[in-house]
């Protein structure tokens, strides 16, 4: 665990995704949690990967904080689903490949 502090929050929101993308009739709250949720851990595996000076999973992650909608956003159904989508194969890539780097002391 202490490899990976992202990994239970990344199968969480993946779970949750998953959800939105299995079920159509869901509370609203729901969706609001859910977008949080996503937003949060982008922001968390950004700036893991940032210390971890992987330039491309810093802006990989935090494009999706960024680019997965705050506030109430009038897509199809099928629009959400493709972005769920990309968000639980990102939260399953950083699950497996992102590693916090060992910082022991010489």
């Amino acid at each position: 665990m202490k490899e990976r502090p992202h990994l239970v929050p990344c199968l969480i929101v993946a779970a949750m995704l998953i959800g939105a993308i299995a079920f159509d009739k869901w509370p609203y709250g729901y969706y609001q949690i859910l977008r949080f949720a996503v937003r949060c851990l982008g922001l968390f595996i950004g700036i893991l990967c940032y210390n971890c000076k992987n330039i491309w999973g810093t802006w990989l992650f935090i494009g999706m904080a960024i680019g997965f909608p705050p506030e109430d956003v009038d897509l199809s159904r099928q629009s959400w689903q493709i972005i769920d989508v990309i968000c639980v194969a990102l939260c399953f890539f950083a699950a497996i490949k992102i590693k916090k780097p060992n910082k022991e002391l010489a």
